[in-house]
């Protein structure tokens, strides 16, 4: 009787499973890694808005026509030589105060400003002036999304909405029903910040103005709200 014999060849060899899931690990960190790149690669707009304030397209209302390059100062006019040929002090009268130099607000008298009434417009204008000094132009979508950046803003009873899409901030006045954050504050506080930029970070951080977070964590990162320097 004859005996056949089955040869199958050797055993396979089980999976790796602790490579392969570290191949994967590696393969989603690079991925993700390179779409935080991408995101932060997204385009600035420093040197638009630095155009447009320098031109006064964009202008503080709260100092109105006052802002601008500084202007020379007067000459006078007809003031009588001395023997010497120099110009001749003006003394002034008995009783009366010498003119006083305009003096700029110190960083606590702009914290202590005293609220001014101002027009629904001023208030937009306003509104967009001190997001124009936290550089919010520069807030973008998540690379490969359409997903804008949209921040609700609550100062006193007046409630906006903001909307920043390739470096254009639109301003609406209502809530809206998707935000990123919500920021919370004051008109005083709003006078202020646009009257010394520096000013913005401590009012954050006071707590005179409170930002809270609506988006996750990873998102506003992606979306750039971290370079606004209010605390996110």
């Amino acid at each position: 009787m004859v005996e056949y014999s089955q040869n199958y060849g050797d055993n396979p060899k089980p999976l790796n499973l602790p490579a392969i899931i570290l191949s994967v690990f590696a393969i989603v960190v690079l991925v993700l890694g390179g779409y935080a790149i991408l995101s932060t690669m997204a385009p600035k707009y420093n040197k638009e808005y630095d155009q447009k304030l320098a031109s006064g397209e964009i202008s503080n209302p709260i100092l109105g026509n006052n802002q601008g390059p500084a202007s020379s100062p007067a000459q006078p006019e007809n003031i009588p030589a001395s023997p010497g040929g120099e110009p001749q002090q003006i003394v002034p009268a008995p009783g009366e105060q010498p003119a006083q130099p305009e003096e700029s607000l110190t960083p606590a008298e702009e914290e202590n400003i005293t609220p001014v009434n101002i027009s629904d417009e001023d208030k937009i204008n306003l509104t967009r002036y001190v997001l124009v000094e936290m550089k919010a132009y520069n807030l973008h979508p998540p690379a490969l999304s359409s997903d804008l950046p949209k921040i609700e803003l609550w100062i006193d009873e007046d409630i906006y909405g903001v909307t920043i899409d390739e470096g254009e901030i639109a301003i609406t006045a209502g809530e809206m029903a998707e935000k990123d954050i919500i920021i919370s504050t004051i008109w005083q506080e709003m006078q202020a910040m646009s009257l010394n930029a520096s000013y913005i970070s401590e009012s954050f951080s006071s707590g005179a103005s409170v930002v809270e977070p609506v988006a996750s964590e990873t998102t506003l990162f992606l979306k750039g709200y971290s370079e606004l320097g209010i605390g996110l």
